[in-house]
């Protein structure tokens, strides 16, 4: 019994704790899993259940081990080529790292799966957390410098709340919000949110988040079958020219300093480029570790060849440059996952993408109108601009899958009766 208050406590503290993404554990030795805390806590409660269950799902045994171990063995078949470079060591990290990253995908998502109504209740937490992040990073410039705030300077001109960067914190807060707005009754709660959620969606500093934001409402307008077809023209008159007012007043000074500068632009461009010529390269993806050295050798060509194409700017390589001079593979990576798992396993990743991303989408089309149709259609747009896949959209994906499930037992249930 105390084991199951201890595993409550745990999944309990990994949702509260979700908005924290820039703390010290960074600088704890354990690399990428130390950017969230809740990477940690996911951590104590996979030993916490191996130590005690006895008895396990063979599917998802398969899934949790299978498939990082695929992964990881593919990936060390391609960088067997290297076994004599001094850099062998570091492509083999890369080859563990992004297997173990992949397991703890699975193991996030079935941890998640089987405590929903944990999660119900400790979402609304999160949000507060998440905003008190806010209050006390952004209005009253506190916490930075110290445990909570490692690489957020103290002087970063977005919001960032307890996250490093305001893509972040615009992506959790904006989740959050919509996840709470899918399970919350009370109205007057959900009026604070909704205006919260607006303020940071608008005045947070993140293009990436706005902008796929309102690419998910114009999905859901056009592909869902609840809404006739003269309500949809009607919607579409009044999304278009809300996102003309909202681009003129919040984007095109950011897009014109982004075209000035031309250095964010070029490296986000270049690397998003650069999957597409590894996937002609190298069709069945380049693996976890191969794909450092492939980045370090084609990403110059990519960038004259995005330069070639857009002669009017003139984009700045200092960036990019100074990714390769940092060594160790620091820095090195796409910044969105779409992209980044299609450099890493090709068309196999590209087949699996769109064959999950149909049958969601076929759902969606067929469903009642909710926020977790609109919050997926915003995950699934935004792992194609600017994030990649993290503790809070995991959630998501177990939230609308659940749902999925309810309601196919549902139907199926219904069939047996009539």
């Amino acid at each position: 019994m105390h084991k199951n208050i201890i595993l409550h406590i745990l999944i309990s503290m990994f949702i509260v704790l979700l908005p924290f993404q820039d703390t010290v554990f960074q600088n704890m030795g354990i690399g990428y899993l130390g950017q969230s805390v809740s990477n940690v806590v996911l951590l104590m409660y996979i030993i916490l259940v191996v130590s005690y269950k006895k008895s396990y799902n063979k599917k998802r045994v398969v899934l949790l081990c299978g498939i990082p171990l695929i992964t990881f063995i593919y990936s060390l078949l391609m960088i067997l080529s290297y076994y004599d470079s001094s850099e062998f060591l570091l492509y083999f990290y890369r080859c563990f790292s992004g297997a173990v990253a992949v397991f703890l995908f699975f193991a996030e998502y079935y941890m998640i799966r089987d405590n929903v109504n944990i999660l119900r209740n400790m979402l609304p937490k999160a949000w507060w957390v998440n905003f008190l992040g806010w209050f006390l990073c952004d209005i009253l410039r506190l916490g930075f410098d110290s445990p909570i705030h490692v690489l957020a300077p103290a002087d970063y001109p977005r919001l960032c709340g307890f996250a490093s960067e305001a893509s972040m914190f615009c992506f959790t807060t904006t989740t959050l919000t919509l996840l709470c707005l899918h399970y919350e009754i009370d109205k007057i709660k959900k009026i604070i949110m909704i205006l919260f959620g607006g303020y940071v969606l608008l005045y947070g500093g993140s293009k990436g988040t706005l902008i796929s934001f309102f690419i998910a409402i114009l999905l859901y307008v056009v592909i869902t079958k609840h809404v006739d077809i003269y309500k949809k023209i009607f919607l579409l008159i009044i999304f278009f020219v809300c996102s003309y007012m909202v681009f003129y007043m919040y984007l095109v000074e950011a897009f014109i300093v982004d075209f000035e500068t031309a250095t964010s632009f070029a490296t986000r461009g270049s690397v998003t480029l650069l999957a597409v010529f590894l996937m002609y390269y190298f069709p069945m993806g380049t693996g976890f570790g191969r794909f450092v050295p492939e980045y370090i050798n084609h990403i110059t060509e990519v960038f004259d060849f995005l330069q070639g194409v857009m002669p009017v700017f003139i984009l700045k390589y200092d960036e990019i440059e100074d990714i390769l001079g940092r060594g160790g593979g620091k820095g090195i990576g796409i910044f969105n996952t779409f992209f980044q798992y299609l450099a890493f396993f090709g068309i196999p990743f590209l087949i699996l993408f769109i064959s999950y991303i149909k049958k969601a989408f076929s759902y969606i089309r067929t469903t009642r109108p909710t926020w977790i149709s609109i919050l997926f259609l915003f995950l699934s747009v935004s792992v194609f601009t600017f994030h990649t896949v993290n503790c809070v959209s995991i959630i998501i994906l177990v939230v609308f899958w659940s749902e999925y499930e309810c309601n196919a037992n549902f139907n199926a249930t219904e069939r047996k009766i009539m």
